[in-house]
């Protein structure tokens, strides 16, 4: 009898042994796994660059954007000084005109 029930512990056991070997993943699964991870690695790597020059980029964009608009100001105050100096000289040919109609 003591027979019999080791045969059918072993049995048994034999059985969940290879139920929880069927789970675990094998060498070739493991290799598989750790290549995925560094490809992933690679890849969150690259886009981790790339993402460093969009940076550089942006704050280069941005630096050429505050430039042109310094130069725009100084175009517009320019304009307006014109614009003065045009608006003062008509009106000193308008009173030179009206002066000399009046003689």
């Amino acid at each position: 009898m003591n027979t019999r029930i080791a045969k059918w512990t072993a049995a048994a056991g034999v059985v969940a042994l290879m139920t929880l070997g069927a789970g675990c993943a094998s060498t070739d699964d493991l290799a598989a796994l750790r290549a995925d991870v560094d490809s992933l690695k690679a890849a969150a790597m690259a886009a981790e660059d790339t993402a460093a020059g969009a940076v550089a980029d942006a704050e280069a964009a941005r630096a050429e954007a505050g430039q042109a608009s310094r130069t725009a100001n100084r175009a517009l105050s320019a304009a307006r000084e014109g614009q003065t100096c045009c608006a003062a000289n008509s009106e000193k040919i308008d009173r030179m005109f009206k002066k000399s109609m009046m003689k």
